[in-house]
């Protein structure tokens, strides 16, 4: 298999074009029998830059979104989020397994929380029973997270690859409540 290249698009400011010069040498490079695939776009709604998308492969996102009245609670409403699209959450089931993260601020450590999860998921081979977020700092997280062994399940939910940072936001709403978003590579 041949190494692949990196080439690195630079311009003084926003709109000078190049997300558009990358969709055009890779649409390029896909009408001359090379394998092409976007790992994100972002057009700025921009219609020619969108339509330089075309039928370029892009790889697939999903958005997991909680809101609670607290913090914790939109921690702990991703995390379930999460184990439902990997088909894997299974209430009350296994035992608890304490978890602690730290980030540089929230947004961080939210990415932090889903990766660790999806580690957990995906090294350990577990199922998820149950979240218990007991406390979110600034820069850190300590829960306990029911975990059991996938067995034989046959999990019907989608792969996940990793957390995304693209428009990841922890935050307060206009009514007070806590919110967490973030967009995951399937």
């Amino acid at each position: 298999m041949a190494r692949g290249q990196l080439r690195i698009y630079l311009g003084a400011a926003a709109g000078v074009g190049k997300t558009y010069a990358m969709l055009n040498e890779g649409r390029r490079r896909r009408d001359y029998g090379e394998d092409v695939v976007v790992g994100f776009v972002e057009p700025h709604r921009r219609p020619k830059t969108a339509a330089q998308i075309g039928d370029l492969e892009v790889v697939p996102r999903r958005k997991i979104e909680y809101r609670g009245t607290t913090l914790e609670e939109a921690f702990a409403g991703v995390a379930e989020g999460l184990a439902t699209l990997l088909g894997a959450w299974f209430p009350e089931e296994g035992t608890e397994q304490r978890v602690q993260v730290e980030g540089e601020d929230l947004e961080a450590l939210l990415a932090t929380w889903v990766d660790e999860l999806l580690y957990l998921h995906e090294v350990q081979d577990v199922v998820f029973g149950g979240f218990k977020v007991e406390h979110v700092s600034d820069r850190g997280l300590d829960g306990q997270v029911r975990v059991a062994p996938r067995g034989e399940r046959e999990l019907e939910g989608i792969g996940v690859k990793a957390a995304t940072y693209h428009q990841l936001e922890v935050g307060r709403d206009g009514d007070g409540f806590w919110f967490a978003r973030i967009y995951l590579d399937v």
